[in-house]
C-alpha cells in the first residue's frame, strides 16, 4: 500500500526516522494505512515542526490545550517537552492549572491594542491568550477574529491557525488509537527509550530540534 504521494509506509517511516530517529507512538498505528500516515506526517512537518511560531510557546499551548482531553498522550508528551526545554516543574504545573482566559471588553481591548510581537514578553502573553481563545471559541470570538488577525499580522495569524488545527488533529488521533491499553503503554515506553538513544541530531537542522519526548504515550521527565 502507498500514501497519497505514492510512497509506501516504510518509505514514510524512513523519512520520519531521518528527522526524529524513531517513529512516534502517535504515528506508528497509521502504518497500516499509508495515506493516513503520510497526511499525519505532512501536517506534523508543516503545522508543528516547521511552524515558525516560538518553540516554547508552541509547547506551552499544546500542554495547556491538552489538559481537558480524555487521552493523556498530548498532555504528558508536551508537559514533558516543557521540562526538556528547561521549564521548572512548578512552572509547568502552574501552566496546566491556569484558568482559561476570559473574553470580555477589557481583554479584547488588551489583545488588540497594538501589533503583537511574539518575541516580547507581553506579546507572548497576548499570543498565548489569543490562541487559547481561538481554540476554545467562546461567545464573541467571531467578532474578535478580524481584530486579532490585524494585531497579529496575516502571516502569524495563519501560522497560529494551522498550529491550532494540528492540535485538534492530534487530540482526535490520540483518542482514536488504543494507546491506553497495557500492551501499547509498554510498547510506548520501550519506543521512548529506543528513540532517545537512536535519534540522529545530525539529520536535523538547528532550526528544527528533535523533540525527544515524542515517542511514548506515558512520557518521561528529565528530572
Amino acid at each position: 500500500m502507498r500514501g497519497a504521494a505514492g510512497r509506501s509506509a516504510a518509505a514514510i517511516a524512513q523519512e520520519v526516522e531521518g528527522w526524529l530517529g524513531f517513529v512516534p507512538a502517535l504515528l506508528a498505528p497509521a502504518a497500516a494505512a499509508p495515506r493516513v500516515l503520510e497526511n499525519l506526517w505532512q501536517q506534523t512537518l508543516s503545522a508543528y515542526l516547521d511552524n515558525p511560531l516560538p518553540t516554547l510557546l508552541k509547547e506551552k499551548l499544546f500542554a495547556h490545550l491538552s489538559r481537558d482531553q480524555s487521552s493523556p498522550y498530548c498532555l504528558v508528551c508536551h508537559g514533558c517537552a516543557l521540562r526538556g526545554l528547561g521549564q521548572p516543574a512548578a512552572e509547568v504545573l502552574r501552566l496546566l492549572r491556569s484558568e482559561t482566559p476570559e473574553l470580555d471588553a477589557d481583554s479584547a481591548a488588551w489583545l488588540t491594542a497594538a501589533p503583537i510581537e511574539a518575541a516580547a514578553a507581553e506579546g507572548e502573553a497576548k499570543l498565548f491568550a489569543a490562541a487559547v481563545l481561538l481554540f476554545r471559541q467562546p461567545a464573541g470570538i467571531a467578532e474578535l477574529r478580524p481584530r486579532l488577525q490585524q494585531a497579529l499580522g496575516a502571516a502569524t495569524y495563519a501560522q497560529l491557525s494551522e498550529f491550532l488545527l494540528y492540535v485538534r488533529t492530534c487530540h482526535a488521533t490520540s483518542r482514536g488509537w488504543p494507546s491506553s491499553s497495557p500492551a501499547r503503554a509498554r510498547a510506548a515506553r520501550a519506543s521512548d527509550e529506543r528513540g532517545r538513544t537512536r535519534r540522529s541530531w545530525g539529520r536535523c537542522s538547528t532550526r528544527r530540534p528533535t523533540p525527544w519526548w515524542w515517542s511514548g504515550a506515558t512520557g518521561a521527565s528529565r528530572g
